[in-house]
């Protein structure tokens, strides 16, 4: 079997890099809790390109707080998972969805919305901007190492 050069992955002027092609999920994840993001502070982790983690923080405006951990090189033999939190007045809520379950329903969903031509109502093209304009801010924190004020910005 051929293996494939993944090598783009790691530059960020193709692929995106962690923050907007693997952590922008996460990123909408907790947008449907939380609401509009205010502030992003973002730091890498040991290792460089697209292998190494990213811890990133973003500020809400209603005061809530998103701490995502996104990591991709896993020791062999570690399936990919996801997992979250939320804590709030009422308590710890805890889940930890089939990965692999939840992206094949957000597929069909999609597929099937473009079979009918109707827009999609659970994925708006609103929420996508939201997650690309923090994803974008979380990856110039990391660059820079300072915390990224978005309340005012508009689009990416």
């Amino acid at each position: 079997m051929r293996r494939r050069n993944f090598d783009w992955l790691d530059d960020e002027a193709q692929s995106g890099g962690m923050l907007v092609d693997f952590a922008i999920h996460d990123i909408d994840q907790a947008a449907a809790y939380l609401g509009r993001a205010v502030a992003v502070t973002c730091a890498r982790g040991p290792g460089s390109g697209f292998g190494a983690p990213v811890a990133t923080t973003i500020e809400y405006a209603d005061g809530g707080v998103a701490q995502l951990l996104s990591a991709s090189d896993l020791p062999e033999g570690q399936p990919f998972r996801t997992s979250f939190e939320i804590v709030g007045d009422a308590g710890v809520d805890a889940a930890e969805p089939d990965a692999g379950d939840a992206f094949a329903a957000q597929a069909r969903y999609f597929l099937e919305c473009v079979d009918s031509g109707r827009a999609p109502e659970r994925a708006p093209v609103a929420s996508a901007v939201e997650a690309l304009r923090v994803a974008l801010a979380a990856r110039e924190s990391a660059r820079t190492g300072r915390r990224v004020e978005l309340a005012g910005r508009v689009g990416p």
